[in-house]
């Protein structure tokens, strides 16, 4: 009985030590990479937005992928502030964003969005950017707020029908974060060298990553969000479709017909060209998913023309 108690009592010790540290580490993250924008408040919590560049009657919003935080679209960000105002925003519970209300179904991820356009766009028309499952979310706005935005771009984006068919893969994935959220608390995942970020972005910026995503609210949000698919099947599959009128591009990465996967992926790439008559699918000539850091020039570009479109139309119905 006395050992027993004595390695129950250092191991209590032990996980306390590591709480203690962990917790150190991340008051000494929050010091190195404090928030880049401002923050929004929403239903007693807080929302970060970070907007920059000159508003010319255009704001380009920016949606990141599954986990992801604003700090994924750094690079196009920074590019596209040097056309028109551009927004990014952390959605609740990632980045330096709250937690927000469960389920963190795209339904509720849709209702943040509108509060972040509405406060942050104000009388602007609005270019909508989803990047992978920010994609998804962005085309559910689309179709829940149609006559808010004024140009779509999917950069590598899924659709409901390839969810649906991930379906399982995407709650197992959530099991295994919940148990990832927990001995987050004490650093494993730190210890381990776990945190994720795409090797392709800037390493300051993968640094950052790494800060904001080691922490027990951004992979409790990482399940969450991923547990919803079931519900986001059925309210995605209950929406109108895209408005006929409403000028996409569609972003795809190349990929490998020689895997499943990517066949499943190149699947829904094409069903997403043909969402309407006005959708335009631009095959990127990078392989890798994060195409924000591979060829954020072709995002740019992207997101370019459909403002210089809509600038165009509007000039040619006021020469009429």
């Amino acid at each position: 009985m006395k050992i027993i108690l004595i390695i129950v009592i250092s191991l209590v010790v032990l996980l306390g030590a590591l709480w203690a540290l962990e917790s150190k580490r991340r008051a000494s993250d929050d010091v190195l990479y404090p928030a880049p924008g401002h923050f929004l408040e929403l239903d007693r919590r807080t929302l970060h937005v970070d907007c920059q560049g000159q508003s010319n009657g255009v704001t380009f919003m920016l949606e990141a992928g599954a986990g992801a935080s604003s700090l994924d679209w750094d690079v196009v960000f920074q590019r596209l502030a040097q056309h028109a105002q551009v927004c990014r925003y952390d959605r609740a519970g990632l980045g330096w964003s709250d937690r927000g209300p469960r389920p963190r179904s795209i339904a509720a991820i849709v209702g943040d969005l509108d509060h972040v356009i509405q406060q942050e766009a104000g009388a602007d028309d609005v270019i909508l950017v989803g990047h992978s499952f920010g994609g998804l979310v962005a085309q559910a706005y689309a179709r829940t707020y149609p006559g808010n935005i004024i140009g779509l771009v999917l950069v590598d984006a899924v659709d409901s029908d390839f969810i649906e068919l991930y379906a399982e893969q995407s709650k197992a994935g959530a099991r295994t974060m919940r148990i990832g959220s927990v001995v987050t608390h004490i650093g494993i995942p730190r210890l381990l060298g776990l945190a994720p970020a795409p090797s392709s972005a800037p390493e300051s910026v993968q640094k950052a990553m790494k800060a904001r995503i080691i922490r027990p609210l951004s992979i409790a949000t990482v399940a969450d969000e991923s547990v919803s698919v079931d519900a986001n099947v059925v309210f995605l599959n209950e929406l109108s479709p895209i408005k006929a009128d409403l000028p996409v591009i569609v972003l795809s990465r190349l990929t490998d017909d020689s895997i499943l996967f990517d066949q499943d992926w190149e699947a829904a790439q094409v069903r997403l060209s043909q969402l309407n008559a006005r959708t335009k699918r631009i095959v990127s000539s990078s392989s890798d998913h994060q195409l924000t850091f591979t060829d954020p020039d072709l995002v740019v570009e992207a997101v370019i023309a459909l403002r210089d479109n809509h600038h165009q139309q509007a000039s040619e119905l006021f020469d009429q």
